[in-house]
């Protein structure tokens, strides 16, 4: 926010990004890893979102569908974290990279890939194994960095590209 002025979306740098995906990544794994328990609405409302992005992957008009309930997987398992202030961090580093994770998850094979990568958090926790669950998550993320990173180098170098009169 600048005062009088209003609301101002700032381009990130590489770095920027890298930084800030380096951080989710660490604690959505460690916020996985933390489980206590795992009880069945949670797998049962798990089970149903992973379903909907598997069907959505395959589906190029349906990217806002996708990032949306993609996210809400990412809310509900940080509102069940034992660790409120873990929790707090996790919904503010994804409402940081979420135009990135957007972009990302415009193409259709890597929402094929991403979808693969919640169905395997959803499997590891539904087995209770929370470590595995973590490594998925740290997949899905490392995933999204990477091609967020992608995109933005691809943005970058378009818009700095010298402009040709016509």
């Amino acid at each position: 926010m600048i005062p009088n002025r209003g609301a101002h979306v700032t381009r990130l740098a590489v770095k920027e990004v890298n930084d800030i995906f380096e951080i989710r990544k660490a604690l959505h794994g460690l916020m996985v890893r933390k489980f206590i328990s795992v009880d069945e609405a949670l797998i049962a409302a798990m089970d149903r979102d992973v379903s909907e992005l598997e069907r959505l992957s395959e589906m190029p008009e349906k990217v806002t569908e996708y990032v949306r309930i993609s996210a809400r997987l990412s809310m509900s398992i940080a509102a069940r974290s034992d660790n409120t202030k873990l929790a707090e961090m996790i919904r503010s580093l994804a409402r940081q990279t979420m135009r990135y994770t957007q972009l990302g998850l415009a193409d259709p094979t890597r929402r094929l890939e991403s979808a693969k990568n919640w169905r395997r958090v959803a499997n590891a926790l539904k087995a209770g194994d929370f470590d595995e669950a973590g490594a998925a998550s740290d997949q899905l993320i490392e995933d999204s960095r990477h091609e967020a990173v992608k995109q933005l180098e691809a943005t970058n170098a378009m818009s700095d590209k010298p402009k040709t009169a016509t």
